[in-house]
This record gives structure tokens, sequence and C-alpha cells, in this order.
């Protein structure tokens, strides 16, 4: 509990530098209002679009993401097969699709 209460002050710091304080233009006379500085920053951050390499990594993660939440059956698929594949040796059991198969074929 006390070394919750110690990093939540010490990052609730970082966060308050971050988010709460002014823009260092608006603190030193550089702008006289704080809608003008805003403005001015949205303008810089417009031109500068993101290279290419990071727009399609960044993409990439967002539909993988997506998609394998969204199809949780892929995701049982590649468990499965991860599964399977470890299992080796000779005491091992047999994978579960062999074991469906001699199931239905006993029947």
């Amino acid at each position: 509990m006390i070394n919750a209460a110690i990093s939540a002050a010490y990052y609730l710091k970082i966060v308050q530098a971050m988010y709460l304080r002014p823009l260092p233009e608006f603190e030193f006379g550089g702008a006289k209002h704080a809608g003008e500085v805003g403005a001015r920053h949205a303008a810089d951050r417009s031109e500068d679009p993101l290279p290419l390499p990071i727009t399609a990594a960044v993409a990439l993660s967002v539909f993988g993401t997506l998609m394998l939440g969204i199809i949780f059956p892929a995701t049982n698929g590649l468990t499965r097969r991860t599964q399977e594949a470890v299992q080796v040796g000779p005491g091992a059991p047999a994978p579960a699709s062999v074991q469906q198969a001699s199931a239905t074929a006993a029947r």
C-alpha cells in the first residue's frame, strides 16, 4: 500500500508536467492568448505527416489487433496448433485432432 502511494506521487508529478502546465510560449509571453498558441501548434502538427513505414506499422498493428480480437476462433485455432506443436516425446498425449479422429472412428 505504501509503495502504491509513493509511485502514485511520483508518476502524478510526471503527468502534471506533461499535461497540466501551460505551454512554454504562453508562460514567457511568446503569444498573447492561449488560443493563438493552440492554433499555432495545431497548424504545425498538420504540416508534418507521419512517414510511410510508421503509418504502415501502426495500420498493420491495428488491423491485426482488431482481426484477432473480433475473430475469436482464429486465436483458439492458433492456441490449439501451438499446444499440439509443443507436445513431443514418448509420454506426450496425442494431439486433439488425432484424438477426435480416433473417437469418431471408434463409434
